[in-house]
């Protein structure tokens, strides 16, 4: 998830983007990404 956030900001000409996952049990990651 976190390449294809990568390619799509850089296609994009860059920027800020947020990938996020729920886990399960009310836990979840997130990160941030600027390209």
């Amino acid at each position: 998830m976190i390449i294809d956030l990568c390619r799509h900001l850089r296609a994009r000409g860059g920027g800020l983007g947020i990938a996020a996952a729920c886990v399960g049990v009310g836990q979840g990651m997130a990160i941030a990404v600027r390209v």
